[in-house]
């Protein structure tokens, strides 16, 4: 297998060689994907979780070496790598889809017969309730007179992307991807 001008077994590859630039912006599955439709954007958070939680761990381990229980030991104890503290399940279970991503296509590519990640038991996600936002509080933030609102919002922009959001219900992605016809 040549990758550059480097001649690899695919046996011997380490995670670091295969995956360093995996979610990069110019990267070819990063194209790919954003060809099929998905944002560049969405691949910047997946680059960050390759770079500090998945290389720091894995990366000089060779891929067909990667077992499901070290992945789930390592993926259940995961600490946010700036100040040490725990993260949310949530959070570690984004990680692990990043992670799922970078085997899914070692497999495709036949670096791997299988996906380790495929045995590794989820965490439990419980997602907070949240309180609804009084509908007084609304009608401060969204004034029917456009000088207040430009008041609240600070500039013209800003207060038409969240009109944009108040008014049709889009999510902030949404919005953002709107095009001018």
């Amino acid at each position: 297998v040549q990758k550059g001008s480097i001649s690899y077994n695919k046996r011997n590859v380490t995670l670091d060689e295969f995956a360093a630039d995996f979610f990069d912006e110019d990267s070819a599955y990063t194209k790919k994907m954003v060809a099929f439709g998905n944002s560049v954007e969405s691949y910047y958070k997946y680059s960050a979780y390759l770079k500090n939680y998945i290389l720091p761990r894995f990366g000089k381990t060779k891929i067909c070496e990667i077992k499901a229980c070290d992945i789930e030991d390592w993926y259940s104890t995961l600490k946010d790598f700036r100040n040490g503290r725990p993260l949310a399940n949530s959070t570690k279970t984004f990680i692990l889809n990043s992670f799922s991503k970078i085997l899914k296509d070692a497999v495709k590519k036949e670096y791997l017969k299988e996906s380790p990640i495929n045995y590794v038991d989820r965490l439990n996600i419980e997602y907070k309730n949240r309180d609804k936002i009084d509908t007084s509080y609304i009608d401060k933030m969204f004034p029917n007179n456009v000088d207040e609102m430009l008041e609240i919002w600070g500039d013209d922009t800003t207060a038409l992307y969240f009109s944009i959001l108040h008014d049709t219900g889009f999510r902030p992605g949404e919005a953002l991807a709107l095009k001018w016809n």
